[in-house]
This record gives structure tokens, sequence and C-alpha cells, in this order.
């Protein structure tokens, strides 16, 4: 717990303005960490399958989605 909590103050420390997406960003890839983790544990093939695409494609979303909104970000401030 105070591990979450250092990572939360860092975060608040930089002040980012619209600094809301990296709390929203930070939950949904621990999600899909521990969804996908929880997967690969199970026995068979098929939910290790299902545990490697959340991990790999679901990320990748994540990602994709910070990129997108970051950009957007710049673009409205005239960077």
């Amino acid at each position: 717990m105070k591990l979450i909590g250092r990572y939360l103050s860092l975060v608040l420390w930089f002040g980012i303005r619209g600094g809301w997406i990296y709390y929203v960003v930070l939950g949904a890839y621990a999600a899909l960490v521990a969804t996908g983790i929880w997967l690969l544990s199970r026995p068979g093939w098929l939910p290790i399958m299902g545990g490697l695409v959340v991990l790999l494609d679901g990320l990748t979303l994540v990602l994709l989605g910070l990129h997108h909104w970051l950009n957007r970000t710049l673009r409205q401030e005239g960077r």
C-alpha cells in the first residue's frame, strides 16, 4: 500500500495538467497485468492464450490511447 501512495504522490508532485489521465492509464495497466497474470496461472492452453492476448493487445491499446491523448493535448496548446 505504501508503494501505491508513493506513486500517487510522485504524479501529484509533477503537477501535470489533466493528470487524471495518468491515473486512468495506471489503473488500466494494473488491471490488465493482474488479469493477464491470473489467466496465465490457470491450467490449460486456452487461458494461457487469453492471458497472452490480454497482456500484449490490452497493453498496446492502453499505450496507443495515451499517445493519442498526448498528441491532442499538445496540438491544443499550440506546441
